[in-house]
């Protein structure tokens, strides 16, 4: 059932051709902005001040209670929607949001959370469906009106677990997920088929499990996915403690054995997700572990190689179940901790010196004023900001100047996985915390894991969903539901909606824009050729 709140939906339909690459401006896909989760975009964002809207209850007045901690996914096509889910008088329902203006599209309800998870959906663009880890199923909705289009039941929960869908298998892209089995139990990374069935070349039904695999006990274990490997991190608690990193073939149409399998040098596991990025030997893998004693070094962050599972080093890191995010000059910003337990909220920054790494600086320590000259580090005395169950977005400088801003909340009084992260901060990396400008924007509208479509910000904050910064932007020039070469001419003209950033006037800067974003379509294309 879709329950529509008084609202016309859209009548574009979904084109398979409007699928975005991997760090599109278009679109914020899943949680950490694609399947590698490198949670970064090549951009200023706008001003985090600058609320566009909020959105906190229903037409009819009833107000929406959002998953907590749970990130957003949002796209500019076929039309400018960001997704979340809330619960509404009771029911959970699956919300697609209108990125201009906020008005509620659709809502559908879904299966509540389980153990209060923090699930974000994830966007399938070739298939235009939203996907929902929900209750104990995958659930996919037709981004267009919210229509059931399948639902996948597991074999447990996916807690805190947020699917990834891959971009480049042609006939054959699958969606993967992990489930909960307890504590301590087995759990397992399902693998489903989002693509159309094709005799030969995929014999299988969208929403089918083409295939499960045991990954010893996991929670909170979101894979993610590079150039036909998946990638799942597990907790340990299965066996001593020492958390676990598989790597497995994401095109096997049987049950395949992992490629290999790290185990963390130190008795603590992963409950987050893994990030993939490219560097000077090859791609690897970071993650970061929860330590449930301690203080702000008794867990720690690994850096792996994808291709054999290798460890190239292992830092003291406080605990967090978010996934670190790399910087291009070799820097790592990480959220972690929360109050109390031995442990404060901050973010952590190190640095990457190929074969080991160093912590920098972390946020509380470097903004502590020891105000009762007690040695500890009590709420009130330091920036608070980051923790451990929400994912920073790096916003990179691109023009002349411009710096680095992490896009980061603050984690709720008494880490409450039901209320949003307070006040949403960019902060300036080019500074150390403590000095001025490093806090370079904030708003107390926002708070939760964010998205970004362009330069605006999306963020789930105390009082709703809002908007911040500049609108979403336009890159479909001529409005044929394609972001393509067509749409440079059609700007070069003269023709259609030339102005693509939204700042007002259609000038160079909305080519540079449009140019920069059909450049990672080609790059993509030819990715996809290649295999």
């Amino acid at each position: 059932m879709v329950m529509r709140l008084g609202l016309v939906i859209s009548t574009v339909a979904c084109s398979a051709a409007s699928a975005q690459p991997v760090g599109s401006l278009a679109a914020w896909t899943s949680m950490g902005g694609d399947p590698s989760r490198m949670s970064a975009r090549t951009i200023e964002p706008g001003n985090l001040a600058s609320v566009r809207w909020v959105r906190g209850q229903t037409d009819a007045g009833l107000p929406i209670q959002y998953l907590g901690h749970a990130g957003l996914v949002a796209t500019t096509l076929p039309f400018p929607r960001v997704f979340t889910a809330g619960v509404v008088d009771g029911v959970t329902f699956a919300l697609a949001i209108n990125a201009e203006g906020g008005q509620i599209v659709w809502a559908t309800p879904i299966p509540p959370m389980v153990f209060d998870s923090w699930a974000s959906p994830a966007i399938d663009p070739r298939g235009g469906v939203v996907v929902y880890a929900a209750g104990s199923s995958v659930v996919a909705l037709r981004m267009l009106d919210g229509v059931e289009q399948w639902r996948t039941d597991l074999a447990g929960p996916p807690v805190n677990v947020s699917p990834v869908i891959t971009p480049d298998l042609g006939l054959a892209n699958r969606l993967f997920v992990t489930d909960y089995g307890g504590f301590g139990g087995e759990s397992f990374l399902s693998c489903i088929n989002v693509s159309p069935r094709h005799a030969t070349l995929n014999p299988f039904d969208p929403g089918e499990i083409v295939w499960s695999v045991p990954i010893g006990s996991s929670n909170g274990a979101s894979p993610a996915y590079h150039e036909g490997v998946v990638y799942v991190c597990s907790s340990g608690l299965d066996g001593d403690g020492r958390g676990e990193i598989r790597a497995f073939d994401a095109r096997a149409t049987i049950a395949p054995a992992p490629l290999w399998t790290f185990v963390n040098p130190i008795p603590e596991g992963f409950f987050g997700g893994i990030a993939l990025r490219e560097g000077s030997g090859g791609p690897f893998v970071y993650a970061a572990t929860y330590a449930f004693t301690g203080s702000f070094s008794s867990a720690n962050m690994v850096k792996v190689r994808a291709r054999s599972g290798e460890l190239v080093w292992s830092v003291p890191s406080n605990r967090t179940s978010s996934v670190p995010v790399v910087l291009a000059d070799g820097r790592i910003a990480l959220s972690t901790g929360l109050l109390g337990f031995g442990s404060v909220p901050m973010v952590q920054m190190f640095r990457d010196h190929g074969t080991w790494a160093e912590p920098l600086w972390n946020t509380a320590q470097g903004t502590w004023q020891d105000a009762n000259l007690n040695g500890r580090l009590d709420a009130g005395e330091y920036l608070a900001v980051g923790g451990w169950t929400t994912q920073p977005l790096l916003a990179r400088g691109r023009s002349t100047g411009a710096s680095d801003r992490l896009i980061v909340g603050a984690i709720p009084a008494g880490s409450s996985v039901s209320t949003a992260y307070t006040t949403l901060y960019a902060l300036d990396l080019s500074k150390m915390p403590g000095q001025p400008g490093f806090i370079a924007g904030q708003t107390a509208q926002a708070g939760s894991t964010a998205a970004m479509l362009g330069a605006g910000v999306y963020s789930v904050g105390v009082n709703g969903l809002a908007a911040l910064g500049t609108p979403p932007p336009r890159f479909d020039v001529n409005s044929d539901g394609v972001i393509d070469i067509e749409d440079l001419h059609a700007w070069e003209q003269g023709q259609g909606q030339r102005d693509v950033d939204r700042s007002g006037a259609a000038d160079d800067a909305d080519r540079e824009m449009l140019v920069f974003e059909l450049r990672r379509n080609e790059a993509r294309e030819l990715g996809e050729g290649g295999r």
